[in-house]
């Protein structure tokens, strides 16, 4: 049965989402396009406005895929669709699992997507050649390999993509536990609870550097004469442990603030 809802939920998301995709997919062609011919302003100037509005429409639909996914998540357990799917022969856990496994999936599909758009309009070997020379130089400084940050970079995007994800299913579903101003409750609560994850690791980080001078002296300076290599590592590796915590925290409220049943609009 999770297959089933987990293919319902994707096609309701992917829908209006598709209309980014091929957006962002065709102006990233004409702007490709028309930047290839060298010899007409005309055709220069068209080429940077496509290449403009590619790169809003790219961005817009990562901002666009979290809200598809947090009122999606809202309609189908709070609002019209909300008394089909309670009826449903499935527990609420099945139901929160197929939306949560459905806004990973979805946020995948949207960065894939994005960085393809960014592939067809920018690619040139000069700016490959840029591009390359830089990760392999932060490589060299951080003794890795551009593989390996790439990976690294990708890993946290969409960890931190996700964390964003699940802030909003709890503020949705925290917010809905009261009998008035619950789309007001639901939005304070979920910002809430992003700016309170924001402060602790703040905090969390503050007390690494009572115990490890680098990471302290990158805090209070600029001042990089105490290897700022390995702290700046120090604080990439434990910020991947801590959201991913923290997702696993928020993952876990929803879950069981769901569990003590639902009100429906």
């Amino acid at each position: 049965m999770l297959g089933k809802l987990i293919k319902y939920d994707l096609k309701g998301i992917i829908r209006p989402l598709s209309v980014f995709y091929i957006l962002g997919v065709t102006f990233s062609v004409l702007a490709r396009i028309f930047n290839e011919v060298q010899n007409s302003i005309i055709f220069q100037v068209v080429g940077k406005i496509t290449t403009v509005i590619a790169t809003c429409i790219i961005i817009s639909s990562l901002l666009f895929c979290l809200v598809q996914l947090w009122a999606r998540f809202e309609r189908g357990l709070f609002k019209d669709e909300a008394y089909l799917t309670h009826t449903l022969p499935v527990k609420i856990q099945t139901i929160y699992a197929s939306k949560c496994i459905v806004g990973l999936i979805s946020t995948v599909t949207t960065m894939v997507i994005a960085l393809l758009s960014l592939f067809i309009g920018y690619y040139s070997e000069e700016n490959l050649q840029a591009v390359r020379s830089s990760l392999e130089l932060t490589a060299g400084i951080y003794d890795t390999t551009v593989v390996r940050l790439l990976l690294l970079v990708a890993f946290v995007s969409l960890l931190e993509a996700v964390f964003i994800m699940l802030v909003g299913y709890a503020g949705i579903v925290l917010g809905y536990r009261s009998n008035k101003n619950k789309n007001i409750r639901s939005v304070t609560i979920g910002v809430g609870l992003y700016l309170a994850m924001q402060v602790l690791t703040l905090g969390i980080v503050f007390v690494i550097g009572l115990f490890q001078p680098e990471v302290m002296n990158l805090i209070k300076t600029v001042n990089f004469g105490m290897d700022p290599v390995w702290a700046i590592k120090l604080l990439m590796y434990a910020g991947i442990g801590i959201y991913i915590v923290y997702s696993i925290g928020y993952y876990i409220l929803g879950e069981k603030v769901l569990e003590k049943g639902v009100n429906v609009d």
